[in-house]
């Protein structure tokens, strides 16, 4: 929602944009809880806000042992920079990723615990897109079912991604629906932009003082005083 964010993490976390993807059964969207007032008045008011316990604690290890199953497989590469170009700058962001979007063959890793995963995030969409129709959530536009992305991160020791914008501020954030990476855009027609994203940590019992990294979340606005306004996240 047009912040700054800069993650610098020894350690596995997952990122998924909270649009949807897949049906899936009632029974597997209920793992997650639904979001607080006081988070959505967060989201609302400052663009950003941090669900604790959002999944339960079994299922976030069963994520993390199926990331880890992920890179040991080899199905993580390199993470790319910028919305829609496919460029690699490790100057900017070092760590691989894992798109399950299409989704993973089956037999690799845990094809369960990536079902609940997408399951929850649809659950979100839903109730994310409820609250614009309520007007709980302002100046975003409802998200369409099918137009996301999930992917896992893995950040080995002294990995980072460096501060940066999700959404491009070029054509307001607009990107065309078929955009390929080098091919000339203009004229195009710009149909996706990315609305809302979601972090979910997956790292038990993290020390940011005796391990290091964290997600800094800038705000555009400055403080009365003109200074930053950031919140760590880890």
């Amino acid at each position: 929602r047009g912040l700054v964010g800069e993650m610098g993490l020894p350690g596995i976390s997952a990122w998924v944009l909270c649009t949807a993807w897949l049906p899936a059964p009632p029974a597997a969207r209920q793992l997650a809880r639904p979001l607080l007032k006081d988070e959505l008045c967060m989201l609302n008011t400052r663009g950003y806000c941090v669900a604790r316990e959002w999944l339960p604690a079994d299922h976030i290890r069963a994520i993390r042992h199926d990331v880890l199953e992920m890179d040991r497989i080899g199905a993580t590469g390199d993470a790319n920079v910028g919305a829609g170009t496919g460029t690699l700058d490790k100057a900017v962001r070092q760590t691989r990723a894992c798109s399950l979007i299409p989704p993973l063959h089956p037999n690799a890793g845990s094809h369960e615990t990536r079902v609940a995963l997408l399951a929850a995030m649809e659950g979100l969409r839903q109730e994310l897109n409820e609250a614009i129709r309520a007007g709980d959530l302002e100046g975003v536009l409802p998200m369409a079912q099918g137009e996301g992305e999930v992917s896992y991160l893995s950040y080995d020791e002294g990995g980072f991604y460096h501060e940066h914008i999700d959404v491009p501020q070029e054509n307001g954030g607009w990107l065309p629906a078929d955009l390929t990476p080098g091919v000339d855009t203009k004229g195009a027609n710009y149909e996706n932009r990315r609305e809302v994203s979601a972090l979910i940590y997956l790292n038990e019992n993290w020390s940011v003082e005796a391990l290091g990294g964290a997600l800094r979340i800038r705000e555009m606005a400055c403080g009365p005083s003109g200074e930053d306004l950031y919140l760590d996240v880890s």
